[in-house]
């Protein structure tokens, strides 16, 4: 006997990206004009103080300390109390008539992108805070999922060491097939990485991980049969694939190779290294090509500074990093239970996650399609102005990247005159509409949307088989 399911389900996600209060650019060399280092919001010179203290300046500061560029040092910052917000066209007018600086400009305050209903965490460690979720609350990963939880359909090749493909978090997440695997062993730097791509999530056990219901194939491989790997993921059509081995290699065969996956459609993400003092101009020579990912890292409190250790130094940072992500600290399955441990080739795999999610919403980008939204979608570095250049663009925001990934699609997603007989997820930025759809052989369907799923019969959910709606 059948059982029929008609749902409709509204979600509404909001973001908001800047305010309508504004705050100053100044440029000035006059040193009467620059701030007072000894009285805050106050300047060296009485004419303009006494406008400061009229139009209740809280804050007067140099913008970018230790700048290079003579011109950018001479910028500094007006912010006023908000209760004068409806000033700010009177004050700009007094400073310009004044003559006080060489140039004034007005700039938007702006705050990080937010959702109304980030998705709930239930897995047992993280619910319990046995385990931080640090790599999933700076990729944004909670308001991320409100937009896709990716497509089981979707995998990533991992070509590692040892892997755990009985972990009771990754039981269900690697897939058939894994003819290369090897058995479990005391490297299981495999199952680890694997986990900060996909490690189940939201089943109640463990932890989570940015893929949500991305799968991972597995490529047992050592330093001598790296390649081999690499190569018979791309021969298997895997369409992200991630390395999480450091090191300045590469030949013009390699080079080749890389071109050749990426032109049919392979995004490569791989590790930039852990130790500054021996790898300092480490990355692979194919590591400027558009749609190959070099990740490096950030700590908790999102500073590259705090990665690494006093032997090694600091985790890789030069020219040839895109973005970075958690680093130091990160969560992930190992011999049975979790643990967290630092390094980039734990950050890489996060990255890898996203490259999935933004797959999940628009399988049509190419790998520079997808390298650029992540690229263009980072959020600051605390301390970047320490490592100018050689970070990248910054940390990645998973909500970030998979809003620019929405942006490339249409706002409404028909999924009509389907069956499903394995696991499916079907991800819309706008509107879904569902009609005649029949999901059987214990299968799972997942429906996920911004703002509406319509349901219209026929519709069928047979015994044994899963509809779930987000």
């Amino acid at each position: 006997m059948k059982k029929i399911v008609l749902l409709v389900l509204i979600q509404i996600f909001v973001s908001f990206n800047l305010f309508s209060q504004y705050y100053f650019y100044v440029s000035t060399s006059n040193e009467r004009a620059k701030p007072n280092l000894n009285e805050k919001g106050m300047s060296n010179d009485e004419v303009l103080n006494q406008i400061f203290k009229e139009f209740e300046v809280k804050s007067y500061y140099q913008s970018f300390p230790g700048a290079k560029n003579a011109e950018l040092q001479r910028f500094y910052e007006i912010h006023l109390t908000e209760n004068k917000n409806k000033d700010f066209d009177s004050f700009e007018k007094l400073l310009k008539n004044n003559k006080i600086f060489d140039a004034i400009y007005r700039s938007n305050y702006y705050e990080p992108a937010i959702c109304s209903n980030p998705v709930a965490i239930n897995d047992e460690w993280i619910a319990n805070n046995w385990i931080n979720n640090d790599a999933l609350n700076l990729l944004n990963a909670q308001c991320a999922w409100t937009i896709t939880v990716g497509d089981p359909n979707i995998i990533v090749g991992v070509i590692d060491t040892g892997f755990d493909i009985t972990h009771e978090d990754l039981i269900n997440t690697f897939v058939g097939g894994i003819d290369t695997i090897g058995p479990p062993s005391s490297s299981q730097h495999g199952t680890y990485v694997s986990s900060c791509v996909a490690a189940e999530t939201n089943n109640g056990k463990g932890i989570a991980a940015i893929g949500y219901n991305t799968k991972v194939k597995g490529y047992h491989v050592s330093s001598a049969t790296l390649w081999n790997g690499i190569w018979q993921a791309y021969l298997d059509g895997i369409k992200i694939i991630n390395v999480s081995w450091a090191g300045a290699s590469g030949t013009p065969a390699n080079v080749l190779a890389v071109e050749e996956m990426v032109d049919n459609g392979v995004v490569l993400v791989v590790a930039a290294g852990n130790n500054m003092k021996t790898q300092a101009g480490s990355h692979q020579a194919f590591a400027n090509i558009p749609g190959v990912i070099n990740v490096s890292g950030v700590d908790k409190n999102n500073t590259h500074g705090g990665t690494g250790n006093a032997q090694n130094g600091t985790h890789v940072h030069n020219q040839w990093v895109d973005v970075c992500a958690l680093s130091m600290g990160v969560t992930g399955c190992w011999q049975g239970t979790y643990v967290d441990f630092g390094g980039t080739s734990y950050a890489a795999p996060q990255v890898a996650g996203v490259v999935a999610l933004i797959r999940s919403i628009n399988g049509n980008l190419s790998p520079a399609d997808i390298e650029n939204i992540i690229k263009s979608t980072t959020d600051p570095i605390t301390d970047a102005h320490l490592y100018q250049g050689l970070l990248g663009t910054g940390r990645v925001n998973a909500y970030k990247a998979v809003q620019a990934a929405c942006a490339t699609t249409s706002s409404t997603v028909n999924f009509i005159g389907q069956v499903v007989n394995t696991d499916r997820a079907v991800n819309s930025c706008g509107d879904l509409n569902v009609q005649s759809v029949n999901v059987q052989n214990e299968a799972k369907l997942t429906l996920n949307a911004v703002n509406t799923i319509t349901i219209n019969p026929p519709f069928e959910v047979q015994i044994g088989s899963q509809l779930e709606i987000k």
